[in-house]
């Protein structure tokens, strides 16, 4: 998972000796993203002994509470210009429009 993280705040941290001599560690805390928005998590991993030290076995890690809401972003004019739809690509990775275009009416309505 790739995250743009600017910061990280570990605010516990919880290990408990296991299976096998493995630990199995419980992390909670915030992460600030380079957008400014700050999130709690929790994250979970078993650490499994090998020959020097250890090496993660299993590892999950959570968003906890509410989404932030997204910023309001203006509202952008459309364009006048009509696009007409577009049909699958062919085999050959070509398309073709699924209906003609309009053609604009001098005349005025």
């Amino acid at each position: 998972m790739e995250m743009d993280v600017s910061k990280a705040e570990i605010r516990t941290v919880d290990s408990q000796e296991s299976l096998g001599g493995g630990v199995t560690v419980l992390v909670t805390g915030h992460l600030t993203g380079r957008d400014g928005v700050r999130r709690e998590f929790s994250q979970s991993f078993f650490l499994a002994p090998q020959e020097k030290g250890y090496f993660v076995l299993n590892d999950i890690f959570r968003f906890v509470g509410d989404i932030p809401a997204p910023t309001a972003v203006e509202a952008q004019p459309e364009s006048d210009a009509v696009v007409p739809p577009v049909a699958a690509p062919l085999a050959n990775g070509t398309a073709t429009p699924a209906v003609e275009p309009a053609i604009p009416d001098d005349h005025g309505v």
